[in-house]
C-alpha cells in the first residue's frame, strides 16, 4: 500500500500594507517640516542672543583670530600651544570698540618650538578689527618671549 502525500493547505495571503492616506501623508509632512523650521529658529535666535543681535562678534572669535594672525609670526607654526578655554593662561580679549568697525585688543601666551627646536613661551598682544566678522584686520601685534 503506498502512501500518496497529502496535499498542503493553502496559505493564507500575507495581510495588504495599509494603504497610505495622502491627507495623512501632506499633514505628517508639513508637521514634521515645522519642527525642522523651529529648531533652526531657535538655534538662529540663540546665535544672535549671544552676540547682542546685532552680528558683533563674540570675544571668542577675536581670540581665536589673533591665534591664526600669532602662528604666522611664529618660527614653527605647527608646534603652537595655546592655552584651551578653561586654563588660568587663556587669551584675555578687550572690547576697544562696540560699533562697527568692531575692534578688540586680545592678550595671551603661546607654547611653540623656536629655531633650535625648544619650547618657549612667548606673550602676545594682538589688535584685530572687523565690519563684517567674516574679514578681519590685524592692526598691531607684539610678541615677546618669556
Amino acid at each position: 500500500m503506498s502512501q500518496q502525500p497529502h496535499p498542503e493547505p493553502p496559505r493564507p495571503a500575507a495581510p495588504e500594507p495599509p494603504k497610505n492616506n495622502p491627507k495623512q501623508v501632506a499633514i505628517g509632512c508639513v508637521i514634521i517640516l515645522a519642527l525642522i523650521a523651529g529648531v533652526i529658529g531657535i538655534a538662529v535666535a540663540m546665535m544672535d542672543s549671544s552676540n547682542g543681535g546685532d552680528g558683533k562678534p563674540g570675544d571668542h572669535a577675536a581670540a581665536i583670530i589673533c591665534e591664526d594672525f600669532v602662528k604666522q609670526r611664529l618660527k614653527s607654526p605647527s608646534t603652537a600651544d595655546f592655552p584651551g578655554v578653561t586654563d588660568a593662561d587663556y587669551a584675555k580679549t578687550t572690547t576697544l570698540s562696540d560699533t562697527k568697525p568692531w575692534k578688540y585688543k586680545v592678550t595671551g601666551v603661546v607654547d611653540s618650538q623656536n629655531g633650535f627646536g625648544a619650547i618657549v613661551r612667548s606673550a602676545y598682544v594682538c589688535t584685530v578689527s572687523t565690519k563684517d566678522n567674516d574679514t578681519w584686520t590685524l592692526n598691531d601685534l607684539d610678541m615677546t618671549q618669556r
